[in-house]
């Protein structure tokens, strides 16, 4: 009792002497007051523990950035966390757990309305309203999850509804419906004759064959700033996609299992030409398929002027009438991706002939062919099963190809297939491949005879590069030879360097190593290839190392060192391998 108060002593010393009723009151009076005094007390010492919280990281190197530094380091970590997006259970740090680190950065945060513009629909009605408040009157982008794990089927309707009620803030719009549910139906309605003033993107996707993008899709909406459009996977009608002058970016992939409902050569170009600022138009079974009947229009010097890129998924004869309606379009970069297989080089070569003569250089005013141009790089792979070819015009920066040609084959005998041999001779007989200066390929069984007429006598072909050991040792068979004629240069007389990538140098009990040193060897002092990259190979030793530097002194031989060697023999993959590609020699 000596701690107590005096207040409380003397209440205690009188407990004998009050009325018992006196007494309990003044008691409960007493206990009531003493705990309102320790609540006030709790109360400040939290005070003083929030104050030292919030004060304890002042003057350390992170607690001085500026709060627009950190604004951008939460919204990177935001795009990088919502691109990357980990499946339940497998979270790390996300960016909402960084907000909380100290009472500083979360004030940041929370007065970063472009961090909480995002808005994923993963249906937490509560998480879409915190976002769309805390977001003020920023612009937003409404995107489904990257995981369906992440998705609360329940709540869906409700956050999306939400979103969409932000008409005048809405900039990017995607929708999934294999993630969501949600069709363009729903987008519809949403917009029935509203403004949409800042919508510059909208992305439809489904893996389904009978989702169909409705009648009059946004035609009653105004969406004069929409540049990016694509739609993934939907049955598509041409007339109903909104007319915007302002797209840059246009995407059209019919679903797979649609082979009808294409746009008229009429209606096709009739929107292209209402496009003058499209950059990238990428079109997949969406091409007319009647013949063209082309006749140049009055805005068919003007077509596609300002195209980056073009991608074309269709057969052959579409993509054919197709390059021959646009009239000298300019793009840097081409793509056709021929999805019916081809048994004779006619189509393919009417093809290219036609993407030569209306393909012009991607500079203003330029009368160049863009196709026309020589060819200063070339990429050929897997020309037996799925022919992949890439090209570069002139001389190669870190670039994509100019042209990418692929082509599919079925599961057809290698009899009815377009032989390589015959994809190659095409593409030598329409493209120039006289300043050719790198050579790369992968799995192209040809004919000695084709190597040396395609590429045997180019003058300018520095470098060749080998993923794989058939095409390889194809090469090597030519570089051993010599063409008839005492004062004849050698195969490849330009050819200084070589570059080995995931061989197998010592396949089908072969000894390679040897029999590039003797290759190599016979070629005049004039002619002698200067460098040879291995990397990423099987069965090559510092032993094989030693033996080519000590057979070929001008060699230099540029290994990566990896020694990974493989038992020689009963492969059953090389066996099969080689009996498919045993036609061609």
């Amino acid at each position: 009792m000596e701690c107590f108060s005096e207040e409380t002593k003397s209440l205690l010393e009188s407990s004998g002497q009050l009325r018992p009723e006196l007494y309990r009151q003044k008691a409960k009076q007493r206990i009531l007051d003493l705990e309102h005094e320790v609540a006030q007390r709790i109360r400040l010492l939290k005070d003083e523990i929030w104050a030292l919280q919030v004060s304890r990281n002042d003057g350390i190197p992170i607690a001085l950035l500026p709060a627009e530094i950190l604004s951008k380091i939460f919204l990177e970590v935001a795009f990088l966390t919502l691109a990357n997006s980990a499946l339940p259970g497998q979270e790390k740090v996300t960016w909402i757990h960084l907000t909380h680190v100290c009472h500083q950065w979360r004030i940041v945060a929370l007065n970063c309305p472009s961090l909480w513009s995002f808005i994923t629909l993963t249906g937490s009605i509560t998480m879409t309203r915190i976002m769309l408040a805390r977001s003020k009157k920023h612009s937003l982008t409404v995107a489904p999850p990257k995981h369906l794990n992440l998705l609360k089927p329940q709540g869906r309707w409700e956050s999306l509804n939400l979103a969409l009620l932000e008409t005048n803030r809405l900039r990017a719009i995607e929708l999934n419906s294999d993630f969501n549910g949600v069709e363009p139906q729903h987008l519809e309605v949403a917009f029935q004759g509203k403004d949409l003033p800042i919508l510059e993107k909208i992305v439809l996707t489904s893996s389904g064959s009978s989702h169909r993008i409705p009648q009059k899709f946004l035609q009653s909406s105004r969406t004069p700033a929409l540049k990016h459009l694509e739609v993934v996977g939907y049955i598509i009608l041409w007339d109903p996609l909104p007319s915007a002058t302002g797209l840059t970016f246009l995407k059209l992939h019919h679903s797979f299992a649609i082979q009808g409902e294409r746009p008229s050569e009429k209606l096709l170009f009739k929107a292209l030409d209402q496009m003058p600022h499209l950059q990238y138009l990428d079109l997949s079974r969406f091409l007319p398929q009647e013949s063209s009947d082309h006749t140049p229009s009055s805005n068919s010097a003007r077509r596609l002027q300002s195209l980056e890129l073009l991608t074309l998924r269709d057969a052959i004869s579409s993509i054919s009438n197709f390059l021959v309606s646009v009239d000298n379009f300019r793009a840097r970069q081409v793509r056709l991706y021929v999805l019916d297989e081809q048994r004779s080089t006619e189509p393919l070569s009417r093809c290219i002939d036609a993407l030569g003569n209306t393909w012009m250089d991607s500079e203003p005013n330029s009368t160049k062919a863009r196709a026309r141009q020589g060819v200063g790089e070339l990429r050929m792979h897997d020309l037996d099963f799925a022919p992949i070819l890439k090209c570069w015009f002139g001389k190669r920066s870190k670039r994509p190809a100019d042209l990418t040609i692929s082509l599919i084959h079925s599961g057809r005998p290698t009899s009815l297939r377009l032989p390589p041999s015959d994809i190659l001779g095409v593409i030598a007989d329409h493209l120039d491949l006289s300043p050719l200066i790198s050579l790369r390929v992968s799995c192209c069984p040809f004919l000695k005879s084709v190597w040396k007429r395609v590429f045997g006598h180019l003058p300018s072909l520095k470098s060749v590069t080998f993923m794989d050991n058939y095409t390889f040792s194809d090469f090597i068979r030519v570089l051993r030879s010599r063409p008839k004629g005492s004062e004849a240069q050698p195969y490849f007389p330009a050819l200084t360097t070589v570059k080995c990538f995931e061989l197998n140098f010592a396949v089908d009990q072969e000894n390679v190593v040897k029999t590039l040193a003797e290759a190599l060897n016979a070629r005049p002092r004039t002619h002698r290839v200067h460098e040879l990259h291995i990397e990423e190979c099987v069965n090559f030793t510092k032993e094989s190392h030693d033996f080519l530097r000590n057979s070929l002194s001008t060699l230099e031989v540029v290994w990566d060192g990896k020694e990974d060697i493989e038992p020689i023999g009963g492969d059953s993959e090389e066996e099969e391998v080689s009996s498919m590609i045993s036609g061609y020699h």
